[in-house]
């Protein structure tokens, strides 16, 4: 093992014993310290999920680039493992970027991963390669043939400086890594590789590109099938403020289509933004055994990466992973069932009708699951809004408010803590089916996840007010009908 990695891992060690975790979100994953970004090398092996993340072990800033672990069995439990990559090869130096991995015929968790290392002579300042490591659940070791694949496979044109994020999967016979690169219209494109042995690579083919009508770079690519529809979903830079359904800069993408393996072209029937916040990016999927797909993603992008109040020991954390289908030609994403098991007592108010703002007893405090079914009477006017307060007090307080008329819903932040956020507000559809909107909150002690519909919309928000901020409130118009279900979210001492 090199120096590198052993410094790193007895420091983590020793961080592990003195964290405090009264002032950690409770089921949203953290590093031990230190900052922490995309999610990575999603996978099964020997029967339990695995992640790797981005981490700078040593800052609450980003830095030199190093690849987290930890592995689970339930998604809201992680146990935590040694860091598993750190950038200590000419080719990785200034980082071991973003990536895959998944569990080989032979036994062996192969990552696959971009090295990152500046080359100030180079077009773009620096030079982005793939690069394999093998290893068995624990210690991981980088081939001597790396870069596996180098800049000489990029397609004529391709950036040699935007060339990154593999993603790894086994298919029937062969391995497939999904890589992102601009292309000769200084948009991005997903480029498809074979192999194998995980070692020796050809290039396929371009599966898809941008041409520079979602942003320009794409960033942290997968395609996986689900149901009679292949998904192939992707992270957005530049994000054009004029895009009907996203919003501007830092983005991601859900395209369902069908993809075709000879032609090796991505056919798009749809495409709709993955989550309607502004902390959610780079998103991956694995599939488990029991057939489900899930997604996780960082909980934050690249505008909101350093938005967090001063104390606090970490920056980043992950979304409580989702499950994905494609029902009714839409994504769907579904908080993942395991949480269900950490839930307390049910606390229920039926047939609410119009009221003021009416604070719920018997339930309070920074780590729910909240239900809130939302009803309109044959004479409800247009006009009429329905309230829902959370992580509130006398200063604080994060409202999402529908409005029956335009049929949105607007999660208003300017009160929620955030010192980048102080004015700002987010809007997403509220689609009434057969008169009934669902809506389901999942709040921890920093952050709130929206779901509209059983996951027709989902939007993510970090959520930074004192803890004392723990009341919950609702306010209703005439001609509105609300049933709310309320758990608390308990979890055992670490």
């Amino acid at each position: 093992m090199k120096e590198k990695l052993t410094i790193v891992r007895e420091y983590e060690k020793k961080r592990k014993t003195i964290t405090d975790y009264r002032k950690r979100p409770m089921y949203h994953l953290t590093g031990v310290a230190g900052w922490i970004n995309d999610p990575n090398g999603f996978s099964v092996f020997q029967n339990k999920v695995h992640l790797f993340f981005q981490e700078n072990p040593y800052s609450s800033s980003v830095g030199p680039i190093y690849w987290g672990h930890v592995k689970t069995e339930d998604f809201v439990r992680w146990e935590r493992l040694p860091v598993a990559l750190a950038p200590d090869e000419e080719y990785d130096k200034d980082g071991c970027f973003s990536g895959g991995a998944c569990e080989l015929p032979d036994g062996r968790h192969m990552i696959l991963y971009t090295g990152h290392s500046t080359v100030p002579d180079s077009l773009g300042g620096c030079v982005e390669t793939q690069c394999a490591a093998f290893g068995d659940g624990i210690d991981y070791q980088k081939s001597v043939c790396n870069p596996v694949i180098g800049s000489e496979m990029i397609p004529e044109g391709g950036s040699t400086s935007d060339f990154r994020d593999p993603k790894l999967t086994f298919e029937t016979d062969r391995l497939r890594a999904l890589v992102v690169n601009k292309d000769t219209s200084d948009s991005g494109a997903v480029l498809m590789y074979e192999s194998s042995d995980g070692l020796n690579w050809t290039y396929r083919g371009t599966l898809i590109r941008n041409d520079n009508r979602f942003g320009k770079m794409w960033e942290c690519p997968d395609l996986f099938r689900l149901g009679k529809k292949d998904v192939l979903i992707a992270s957005v830079q530049e994000m054009q403020k004029d895009v009907p359904g996203f919003r501007e800069g830092f983005e991601t993408l859900g395209i369902i289509g069908t993809y075709d393996n000879e032609a090796v072209h991505f056919y798009e029937e749809s495409i709709t933004t993955l989550d309607h916040g502004p902390d959610f990016y780079a998103p991956t999927t694995v599939l488990l055994k029991d057939g489900r797909r899930v997604m996780t993603a960082w909980m934050q992008n690249w505008e909101t990466a350093e938005d967090r109040p001063e104390g606090l020991d970490f920056c980043g954390q992950m979304i409580l992973p989702r499950e994905l289908s494609v029902e009714h030609g839409r994504l769907y994403k579904r908080p993942v069932r395991e949480i269900e098991a950490y839930r307390g007592k049910a606390i229920i108010w039926e047939k609410l009708e119009s009221c003021e703002e009416t604070r719920l007893d018997g339930l309070s405090g920074r780590c729910l699951d909240l239900k809130v079914n939302l009803k309109k009477r044959d004479w409800c006017p247009e006009t009429a809004e329905y309230r829902i307060c959370l992580a509130a007090d006398e200063q604080y307080r994060t409202v999402t408010k529908v409005d029956f008329g335009t049929e949105m819903i607007t999660v208003d932040l300017k009160n929620s803590g955030n010192p980048k956020s102080m004015a700002k507000q987010f809007s997403l559809p509220a689609s009434f089916h057969e008169g009934q909107l669902k809506l389901r909150f999942l709040l921890d002690r920093y952050s709130m996840e929206l779901f509209v519909n059983d996951g027709e919309q989902t939007a993510s928000f970090l959520i930074y007010t004192p803890q004392r901020a723990d009341r919950i409130t609702v306010e209703g118009d005439k001609g509105v009908v609300a049933d709310i279900v309320g758990y608390s979210l308990e979890f055992p001492k670490l």
